[in-house]
C-alpha cells in the first residue's frame, strides 16, 4: 500500500499534491477513518491548507468559500467513487471537465478515490489509531 501512496499520492502529478490531500482528507472523513483522515489532514496543511478549510472539509461543506468551483466539482466527484461509484455517467465526467480538470486529471483522481475506499478500510480494519489526534 504505501509503494502505491509513494508512486501515485506523494508526488506532483496530474493533480497537485494539495488536491491529492484534499481528496484524501475528505474521503477518509466520509469513510470514518481517523488514522487516514487527521494523516491527510496534516498532510493538506504542509501543503497550504488551513484550519478552516479542515473544517469545512469535516462537516462536508464542499461549497464553502474556502473551496474553489474546480476543487468542489473535483472533489464531487471523488466523493460519488467512494460512496456509489456504479452511478458514475459520462456526464458526472463532463461536469467536472466543464469546472476546470482534464480527463487525465479526472482519472487520477479516479485512481485515488478509489485507492483510499480501500486504505481507509484497511487502517479501520486494523483500529489504526489518529497521529494527530484532535487535528480533525
Amino acid at each position: 500500500m504505501l509503494e502505491i501512496a509513494e508512486g501515485l499520492l506523494f508526488v506532483e502529478g496530474l493533480l497537485t499534491r494539495r488536491h491529492k490531500e484534499m481528496i484524501a482528507t475528505s474521503l477518509s472523513l466520509q469513510n470514518a477513518c481517523p488514522y487516514c483522515a487527521d494523516s491527510h489532514g496534516y498532510f493538506l496543511c504542509s501543503q497550504g491548507g488551513s484550519a478552516e478549510l479542515l473544517g469545512a472539509l469535516r462537516t462536508g461543506d464542499l461549497d464553502s468559500p474556502l473551496i474553489s468551483s474546480p476543487e468542489c466539482a473535483l472533489l464531487r466527484l471523488a466523493g460519488k467513487v467512494n460512496i456509489e461509484s456504479h452511478t458514475i455517467t459520462r456526464s458526472d465526467i463532463d461536469a467536472a471537465m466543464q469546472a476546470g480538470w482534464t480527463e487525465a486529471q479526472l482519472a487520477e483522481a479516479v485512481h485515488i478515490a478509489a485507492l483510499f475506499a480501500g486504505f481507509n478500510r484497511v487502517a479501520n480494519a486494523f483500529g489504526l489509531p489518529s497521529p494527530f489526534p484532535g487535528l480533525l
